[in-house]
C-alpha cells in the first residue's frame, strides 16, 4: 500500500494504491483513515456509507465519512482505508484465539470444578454437606428475635 498523488480536473488529490482487501472491510461506525490525513493519524474519522459508481449524486462512487466535528465528508473509492489501529487490534485478537475457538481465559479441554464451601478466612465457615441434617424448623421464641422467658 502506497500513497500517490493523482491529477484530476479539480487539482491533485492523494490516493492509496495496491490496497489489501483487509483494509477495505468497512462497517458503519468503524474508524477509517482518509489518504489526505495519512500523516496526521490522531484525527478521528468514522465510516458512514459506501456509494457504488452510477448512484445518483455519486457518478464515480465514493464513501461518506463523519469528520472529527461531526460533519460529513465525501471521498473517492481509492482514498479510504481502515485505520491501522483497527487492523492491529483485529490481528491481536486473532492471535489470542486458541484452537478451541475461545478467546483468552480457560482452554477448551479444561473442566470447571465446582467450588465447595467458603475457602476464605472471612465470613461464616461452610459446613460439610454430610454433616448437615435436615431438621424441621421449630419456633422457640417471640416475634422480632426475642427469646422466651424461661420459667
Amino acid at each position: 500500500m502506497r500513497i500517490i498523488e493523482k491529477d484530476t480536473r479539480f487539482g491533485p488529490r492523494k490516493a492509496y494504491t495496491n490496497v489489501e482487501p483487509l483494509y477495505k472491510m468497512f462497517t458503519k461506525g468503524i474508524r477509517v483513515l482518509p489518504a489526505p490525513y495519512f500523516e496526521d493519524r490522531k484525527i478521528m474519522f468514522t465510516f458512514v456509507a459506501q456509494h457504488d459508481p452510477g448512484t445518483p449524486g455519486w457518478l464515480e462512487g465514493g464513501y461518506e465519512v463523519s469528520g472529527p466535528t461531526g460533519d460529513f465528508r465525501a471521498y473517492y473509492l481509492d482514498q479510504l482505508i481502515l485505520h491501522p489501529e483497527i487492523i492491529k487490534r483485529r490481528h491481536k485478537t486473532d492471535i489470542e484465539t486458541n484452537k478451541s475457538g475461545l478467546k483468552r481465559g480457560r482452554k477448551g479441554g479444561d473442566v470447571k470444578v465446582p467450588k465447595v464451601g467458603g475457602t476464605g478466612k472471612r465470613g461464616r465457615p461452610s459446613v460439610d454437606p454430610a454433616l448437615r441434617k435436615n431438621k424441621p424448623y421449630v419456633a422457640n421464641g417471640l416475634p422480632r428475635g426475642r427469646r422466651k422467658k424461661v420459667e
